[in-house]
């Protein structure tokens, strides 16, 4: 019984913050956590703790993200799932906050694995953040390689929040160029009761 409601409350923070309800997402989330740790489960707990993050670091929160992926309570390792994840976006709120080194550095210890990575999870987390370096470094190219396999990959793998979201990324990219598509996208976000994409998006 527990377990079913830790999965509800999980459930409710990813589509609270898919529908840009980032309050409710993290009261969700946070919730779900708490319950994985009292369920001695501090391996979900920690893969938890990097959505948790994602939420705030989408939000534009860095700071709030690193608090909560440098909680020692739920440090899986950087030789576990949720550890390399939490170091992944680690390194793209470097990139994105211009600590170009700290995240290249970072990248160096991850490799590029997980750009083919069999989890998708972790497939699409590693290829926005080596984009969010790309970016950092005027590389723009690269930048859209990697957005645009992590987006196919998205919509491969019936992910349609993180494609639509990808796709934002991609025609933000692209500046003046990429207006059209961005309203597009929005509009197919507002469709799908995603507001908070469909923000991102106008």
């Amino acid at each position: 019984m527990r377990a079913s409601l830790t999965a509800v409350r999980l459930l409710r923070g990813y589509e609270a913050a898919a529908k840009g309800r980032g309050d409710l997402a993290r009261r969700e989330l946070a919730e779900g956590r708490r319950l994985q740790i009292e369920e001695s489960e501090p391996v979900l707990a920690a893969s938890t703790d990097v959505d948790r993050a994602l939420v705030e670091l989408d939000a534009g929160n860095r700071e709030a993200a690193l608090e909560i992926l440098d909680n020692p309570s739920t440090d899986a390792g950087i030789g576990s799932s949720a550890g390399v994840l939490a170091e992944t976006v680690r390194a793209r709120i470097d990139a994105e906050a211009g600590r170009i080194e700290a995240a290249r550095a970072r990248f160096a210890k991850l490799g590029d694995g997980d750009a083919a990575s069999p989890s998708l999870r972790r497939k699409l987390v590693f290829l926005r953040s080596r984009a969010a370096l790309a970016i950092a470094e005027a590389r723009l190219e690269a930048a859209r390689n990697d957005l645009l396999a992590a987006a196919d990959a998205a919509r491969s793998g019936g992910r349609v929040v993180d494609e639509v979201a990808l796709r934002i990324d991609l025609a933000e990219l692209e500046g003046d160029a990429g207006r059209a598509t961005r309203r597009a996208l929005a509009d197919r976000a507002r469709k799908l009761g995603l507001e908070g994409l469909a923000r991102g998006g106008a």
